[in-house]
C-alpha cells in the first residue's frame, strides 16, 4: 500500500494516511502495526496534544 510507505517516509501525516486509505485515525494506526511501522509523531508534536487535550479538559 502506497499510503503505508507515504506515511513510513514521513511524507504525509497519519491524518493524511488514514483520509488517503479512507479509513478512521484507529483503523490506520492498526495497519501500521500490522505492517510494523513505527509512528513518526515528534515529542514536540505529542506535548502538544497533551497541552491540548488538558486546556479542552479545563474549559
Amino acid at each position: 500500500m502506497d499510503t503505508i510507505n507515504f506515511y513510513r517516509d514521513g511524507k504525509i501525516t497519519l491524518r493524511e494516511a488514514s483520509e488517503l486509505a479512507d479509513v478512521s485515525l484507529r483503523e490506520m494506526l492498526d495497519l501500521l502495526m500490522e505492517h510494523r511501522i513505527k509512528g513518526n509523531v515528534t515529542l514536540k508534536q505529542q506535548q502538544k496534544s497533551l497541552e491540548y487535550v488538558e486546556r479542552l479538559l479545563k474549559s
